[in-house]
């Protein structure tokens, strides 16, 4: 199993990464925080590898937190690899423990493809997963505050410079303040590219 990459990205999409590691292009699906992480083409990524009968695919974290809650999140029944992508790109993974530890189902189910059910089993499940209450968890604020930064961050990394971005960026988190980055970032693609 692999379990670690190290090259250069040749390509970087909004769910996944192409890395050239000695001349083998290995393509690894990734929360649309680690994408937006990385600042320069070549990359060190944890990763975790699951088989299955008709595939082999890699998931990329760069942190071990967000490796470890990814595979905490697979134990919970009806959440596999693409839904616990999903929830890491949705929310940071303090944000994801800090939910699960106060059972805010509101906030879990907001997460695209979370059903006020899964939120439930989510908490459920993994709520004495984590340990303690880690005092050092920021509370949960309003989740809205950072996305333009996120939505800057995530568009740069696709190949963006942040002026020639800013105020589409602005008028579409006024438009559709409520919806997921990885939506935000789709309709800010369409803007910019049918005007």
């Amino acid at each position: 199993m692999i379990g670690f990459l190290k090259g250069e990205i040749i390509k970087k999409d909004i769910n996944y990464l192409i890395i050239n590691v000695n001349g083998v292009g290995y393509k690894v699906l990734s929360p649309i925080s680690t994408i937006c992480n990385i600042k320069t083409n070549n990359v060190a990524l944890l990763i975790e590898t699951i088989v299955k009968e008709d595939s082999i695919t890699l998931y990329g974290f760069l942190t071990e937190n967000e490796k470890e809650l990814f595979n905490k999140l697979m134990t919970v029944s009806k959440i596999g690899p693409k839904l616990a992508l999903a929830i890491l790109s949705g929310l940071s993974v303090e944000k994801i423990i800090s939910a699960i530890q106060g059972n805010n189902i509101k906030l879990l189910s907001s997460i695209p493809g979370v059903g006020k059910k899964t939120a439930e089993r989510m908490c459920f499940d993994l709520k004495d997963k984590f340990g303690d209450k880690d005092s050092t968890i920021p509370e949960i604020h309003d989740i809205y505050i950072d996305k333009e930064k996120d939505l800057t961050d995530a568009l740069v990394s696709l190949g963006y410079k942040p002026g020639e971005i800013k105020d589409i960026v602005i008028k579409i988190i006024k438009k559709y303040k409520d919806a997921p980055i990885e939506d935000l970032i789709k309709f800010v693609l369409n803007e910019l590219y049918n005007g």
